[in-house]
Order: C-alpha cells, then structure tokens, then sequence
C-alpha cells in the first residue's frame, strides 16, 4: 500500500508541476496582453488626454490652456466620442465611462447632440463683456448673455435707437453689416452668430439676409413642415421657424440659418431671404456648412430649437462627426457588456439611420463620421439587413472615394467598414484594394520630414491617427511598407514631441487637442499590440528615421529585429529607437550599418533631445537596456555628411534570451477594442488545469 502511495504522490507532484507551468502561460497571456498599453508613449499619451477632463464640467476640454487655440473652453461631442473610443480601445474603463455620461445627458432632441457646447462666457465686443451698453453709429447696442458659443462673438443685439444707421460685428474671419432703417433689418455675410433682433418701433419687423441660400424650409407651431421653397418663392401665413442652407458639398462657405419667431411672410429670391414677423426674431448662423447641418439633420435641429431642447451654453448645429459617437458607445457597450451603454448605441444609431440613408443618397456627407457610423452600427447588428445594404452602397459608390480623396481624411476607417463588410460575405476585395492605392497617392503627397517647427497643419494628427487605427482594423500588418509604415513615420517624427516627458510636457504638442490626441493614441497602442502580438516584442518609438522596413525572425536560440530607413533633416540629429522587450535574461547585440555599437553604463547618457550641427554630442552611438521597464534604447549618432545625403541606415538588435519564448496574442476583432485578451486561450488553459487537478486528485484518492 505504501508503494503504492508513493508512485500516486510522485504522479500527483509531476501533473502538479504541468498544471502550474500552464497556469505561467495562461497569466503571461494576459499579462502580456496589458503590458501592450503600458508603453511609455501609450501611458503619456493616455495621460495627457486624461488631464483634459474637467469634473466640474463633466468633460474634456478640447485645448488644456487658451493659447491652444480659439476652441478655448469649448467641448465637443463629436470629439468626446473620440476620446470614448480610444478610452474603450486602450481600456480606461473609468475615463470611458466619464465621457460615455458626457455624451448621455446632452441631447438637444432625440439624439441629435449640439454641435458643441462651452463651459463659461467669454464674449468680447469692442473690449465690452457681458451686458455694458455699447453706442456704435447711432445705434446703441445691447451686448447679452442668452447663448454663447459662437467662436465666443455670440451677440444679444436690440435694436433700441434710432433708424438709417449702419453696424459692423467681427465674426470669425469675416465682418457682418447690419442696416437699420426703421422697421427694416438687413444682415449681409452672416456666418457664424447668434442675434435677437427686435423692431425700433411697434412689432412688425422685416429681415433680410444677404446672400441667400437656395432652399428654405418654413416650420409651423406644431413640429411640422409646412413649406419648403427652393430658388424663389413666396410664403403666406403662420410659421414659428425657417431653415435655410446650402447644400452642394462638406465645408462650403455658406452659412445655415434657422430664424425662430411668429412668421407670417417669407420670400426667397436672387436678392436675399426675407422674413416678415411679429415682434422680435432669433436668429442662428452656423457657418460650418452641410458637415454640420445638411437636408437630414436640419428637421432635427429646428424641433430642439423650437422646443427648446439646446443647452443655453450649445453651438446649434449636429456633430460632424456624429459616427464617432456612436463607434465609442458601441465599443465600450459590447466590451463591458453594460447595457445602459448599448441601449443608447443602439438608440444613437437607429435614430441617426434615416439621416445617414439621406445622406448617401444625396451624395453630400462627411466619409470619416458616415464610415464609422457604419462601422459602429455593424458591430452593434451584424445580421441587420437594411444597414449591411446602406453600408454595402454606401462603399461601393464612387462618390465615396472621391469625397475621401477630396477631403484626404476617411481612407482607413472606410478601408475597416469595406473589411467587415468582405468578412460577411461580400466579396470587396478588389474594393479594398483601390483604397490602399489610394491611400498610397496621398501619403505620397506629404511625407515625414521633421524640421523645427513641424511643417504640419492641425488636421495631419487626427488623419494619421485615424488612417492608421482603420488601416490595422482592416487587417493590414505592423509592417506593410505602402501604408502603415509611412503612417508611423509621421506619428513618430511628426507628431510625438523629441523627449515625451510628463505634463506639461507632452508627448503630444503639436496641435494638441481632443480630436488629435484619441486618434494618436489608439493608432499607437493597436499598432504596438499588432507588432507585440506578432513577434512577441514592440517599439515604443523611433525618432528622426524614416523606416522603410522593418520584420523580426527568430530562431532556435535568439530573435532579430531589423530596422530599414534612411536619416532625417534637419542636419545633425541623433536618430533613436526603442523598443519594448518582454524577455528575460536578455544579451543583446546592436549593429549600425554592420558595425557593432557599445552598450552605455547608465540610462542618463540616452538623451531623446535634438541636435545640430552647432553643439557636439558628448557620447558616442550606443544603447542601454533598462531591466525594471524591459525598455531597450538604442542612439546613433551619424555623420554630418551622412545625415546632409539622408543616407540609408540599418539598424539590427540581436537578442538571445535565457529561454526563447514568444508569445502569441489573437489580434482584435471587429466586434471588440484592439487590445482585447485572448480569453479563448486563456478558458481553454483554464479548462486544462481543472482537468489536470482531477485526474491527480483521483489517482490520489485510488492511491490512498
């Protein structure tokens, strides 16, 4: 019997031994899985839209500080679902959910969200604040408070003085005349502003606006649309409001205009829009265009103004990139499960399909927001008919690409909805490739070039970002020269500051805000776990090279990551890799150019600064592996002549760990944020282990 007991005890400790070794693997998959999103770039970029909450208001602030530009104090909806989406990709959960009740509580009507909505007055007339009287002309003007929001000119004007006179307001980049004359009022080159506009004597007062649209929609008491004139015509009667724009592209000139009051008469022709009322009349300019107001929101927006429905500190006006909103509280809603989240994803997308269906129809949308709109609403209702069918339209059409190139922003988020939707059957893949094509042309067109000040506008950032995020949704490898690899190159070198340290120094500083820092950091970070899940390592960043190749192979006793590209201007800089290596008990190699490079003794002699020409570098190229953070720097310091010939540099790192182990992660799925575990392993692991203890407590018991 005892026998007996010692070869069952010595079976039990060998299963023991198993079970324990795959529970090592399963906790590596995970915790594998997390460390994709504690980079040091990810953690300071996570950390810098973090710092643009605001408890007080509820939200993220678009610019952390007024020399941000004129979005000072502003929040915006559409951007929220932007930094929703990234929260839910990178799972801060806890930040997610923060915008995620932003967005909940803001409904003008339905869920048609204001266009954005500001945190405190900061209107200015003249150097005047608030409600001081102002005299301009003979026309002494009242300077109020109602709304605000307006590229902060938002204007309560009364018509108090006498009639004949002339006033200029400075709106924007363009100047509005008002002509007073008596009764009569004429607004020309309105664009964005809100005016009460009230008659010097009696209550008839008559309105013209200069230039006219050439559609007005005429709206009853009652919610209804009673008149609709296009190019001239003449209305008769009683109305509470009308709606006025142009609709011929995204982004025109023209304003859209929505005047509230008791309407009787309304008349549109080549010299203007004219509106007689009684008493006085509110009237919205939004100067943004169809991107904003277009023939399927406009219903939507004049319901919340005449029921009152926008905030007292909301722009009028929809989203522009109202598909943002409802691709966060998708992504959120089906990672968490909540289904308070995915009740107003689904509510969010159903009220908003009618709208999206005009707008394909009529050709005239914005790509990025429709694109992820469809996106969202296919991973909220795979099976769904109608939406694989508008969406299935929505790609095929050749308006589509042409409104993508035209605007050089929605290439790999369409490029994600042509993927899912080739995934359910429909053969697009020679679709998909004509967008790569594409999106081939217009990178050409700006490359990553680095130079004190960046030689970039605002809107680079977010299309990088963006592009990129869709591209590696849509399958695309960590490594694909035509797209992804230039779309990194401008993060890294363009975008992302020299030495990324903690607030206020960002690692994000160039145009810095709440619709470029989300796409910057969900790119990063999928595109981090994409590379970490194909070859069990990542870069954190490089700096001042271009990369044109880049693979890593492993062999029997140690792994090769190989770096392809060229040097950058300006002249004298130090290039700089890093890359994230999960390995233990490392020995590493570095090799430029085919020369062997030392390692430092000390982290302190890595320095992610610039330099030129002008000072000398104090060390030579070398690198350091920090065992604490599994960081590996890596710092080449060229030639001058090298760098004036932007000469080809290869940088290979040999690693030769104790025990070569990669892990392999499943890359993400449509239907869950890039950075998901692989719980299908880790169950199955799971189910493994529970096994492995029955059978030893079995044979422990027969033994016994």
């Amino acid at each position: 019997m005892m026998a007996k007991f010692q070869v069952s005890f010595m079976g039990l400790a060998i299963l023991l031994i198993l079970a324990v070794t795959l529970v090592t693997v399963a906790y590596q998959l995970i915790s594998v899985a997390d460390n994709a999103n504690v980079t040091p770039i990810v953690k300071l970029l996570e950390l810098q839209l973090s710092s643009y909450y605001r408890p007080s208001f509820h939200g993220f602030l678009c610019f952390p500080s007024p020399s941000g530009g004129t979005d000072f104090y502003d929040y915006w909806p559409d951007d929220d679902g932007k930094v929703l989406t990234a929260f839910s990709v990178i799972r801060n959960y806890t930040l997610a959910y923060e915008a995620f009740n932003f967005l909940y509580g803001l409904r003008a009507y339905g869920y048609m969200m204001p266009d954005r909505v500001v945190q405190t007055m900061l209107n200015s007339f003249n150097g005047y604040y608030g409600n001081n009287i102002i005299a301009a002309g003979g026309c002494p003007l009242s300077l109020g408070t109602e709304l605000f929001g307006f590229n902060y000119v938002a204007s309560l004007i009364s018509i108090n003085g006498v009639g004949g006179c002339a006033y200029t307001i400075r709106l924007t980049n363009e100047s509005v005349v008002f002509n007073f004359s008596g009764k009569a009022v004429v607004i020309i080159n309105v664009n964005d502003g809100y005016f009460l506009v009230k008659p010097v004597n009696g209550n008839l007062l008559t309105l013209t606006l200069k230039p006219p649209a050439p559609v007005a929609y005429i709206y009853s008491s009652n919610l209804s649309l009673v008149s609709e004139l296009v190019a001239s015509g003449l209305f008769r009667g009683v109305a509470a409001g009308v709606a006025s724009f142009t609709n011929t592209a995204p982004f025109t000139n023209n304003p859209s205009i929505f005047v509230i009051g008791n309407v009787t008469m309304v008349r549109l022709n080549s010299s203007g829009l004219t509106i007689t009322a009684n008493g006085g009349v509110k009237v919205y300019a939004v100067g943004v265009g169809p991107s904003v107001v277009d023939y399927g929101t406009q219903p939507y927006i004049m319901l919340g103004l005449l029921l009152n429905k926008y905030p007292s500190n909301a722009e009028v006006g929809s989203p522009a990139s109202f598909g943002y909103i409802a691709l966060g509280s998708a992504l959120l809603g089906l990672e968490t499960h909540n289904e308070t989240v995915l009740s107003f994803a689904r509510g969010f997308v159903n009220f908003w399909l009618p709208i999206v269906e005009e707008e394909v129809k009529s050709g005239v949308f914005y790509p990025r927001s429709v694109s992820t709109f469809l996106v969202a609403a296919l991973l909220l209702e795979p099976g769904n008919e109608t939406i694989r069918q508008l969406a299935l339209s929505y790609v095929e059409s050749p308006v589509t690409l042409s409104a993508v190139e035209g605007g050089a922003t929605g290439y790999g988020l369409t490029a994600w909805l042509i993927s899912l939707l080739d995934s359910m059957g429909y053969s697009l893949g020679n679709l998909l490739g004509e967008y790569y094509r594409a999106q081939v042309h217009a990178l050409g067109v700006f490359k990553s070039t680095p130079s004190p000040p960046l030689p970039i506008d605002y809107a680079i950032p977010y299309k990088a970002g963006e592009d990129l995020f869709g591209w590696l949704e849509a399958g695309l490898p960590y490594n694909d020269t035509g797209v992804v690899l230039p779309l990194i190159n401008i993060i890294f070198n363009d975008v992302l500051a020299p030495g990324s340290n903690p607030p206020p120094f960002y690692a994000f500083f160039n145009y810095a805000n709440t619709e470029g820092v989300p796409a910057i950091l969900e790119a990063v970070a999928v595109w981090q776990v994409r590379m970490l899940n194909e070859t069990g390592l990542t870069i954190n960043r490089w700096r001042y090279l271009n990369v044109t190749k880049l693979s890593v192979a492993e062999n029997a006793s140690e792994v090769i990551v190989n770096v392809e590209g060229y040097l950058m201007p300006p002249s004298g800089i130090i290039t700089h890799l890093e890359l994230y290596v999960p390995f233990n008990s490392l020995n590493v190699t570095v090799m430029v150019n085919n020369s062997g490079v030392k390692p430092y003794l000390n982290q302190s002699m890595y320095m992610p600064t610039q330099y030129y020409l002008t000072f000398t570098p104090q060390v030579p190229s070398g690198w350091f592996f920090n065992k604490t953070t599994h960081m590996l720097y890596i710092q080449y310091i060229p030639e001058p002549t090298a760098v004036f010939n932007h000469s080809a540099v290869d940088i290979k790192v040999i690693l030769k760990p104790s025990r070569v182990s990669t892990v392999i992660i499943a890359t993400s799925q449509a239907a869950k944020p890039p950075s998901a575990i692989n719980w299908v392993a880790v169950v199955a692991l799971v189910t493994v282990l529970i096994i492995i203890i029955v059978i030893a407590i079995t044979r422990f018991r027969r033994g016994i």
